[in-house]
């Protein structure tokens, strides 16, 4: 009798739910700034549904995610599946979106740069 195979997940016994990151510093065009820093997170949330994956982006690990694609309730199998470029056009939106966010937030409140006037 042949041995068993492995899960397809599993690696050494780890468990499929682990989560796996890899952090890659490229940008996604050629003028976008250098220091963009994207982080893949690998089945965060458990084991996926079979057949189908959601694609998601956060500034932060913790922070709240933009859900990019969905494919859970598509069908048949080839619409589960997110065209490359859209998925890219869709990254480059919200990177520009979050990066306008974050330079319009004022600045805190705190003593002014101000030099005093003599009246």
């Amino acid at each position: 009798m042949p041995p068993k195979r492995k899960k397809a997940g599993d690696e050494d016994g780890a468990s499929s739910t682990s989560k796996r990151t890899k952090n890659s510093s490229s940008s996604l065009k050629p003028n976008q700034p250098p220091d963009i820093e994207l982080q893949l997170s690998l089945n965060a949330e458990g084991t996926p549904r079979r057949g189908s994956f959601e694609v998601a982006i956060a500034q932060q690990p913790a922070a709240m995610r933009v859900q990019l694609w969905s494919g859970v309730k598509k069908t048949p199998r080839a619409s589960k599946f997110p065209p490359p470029e859209q998925l890219l056009e869709d990254i480059t939106k919200i990177i520009i979106a979050t990066k306008k966010e974050t330079e319009n937030k004022s600045p805190l409140p705190g003593p002014s740069k101000r030099s005093a006037t003599k009246n």
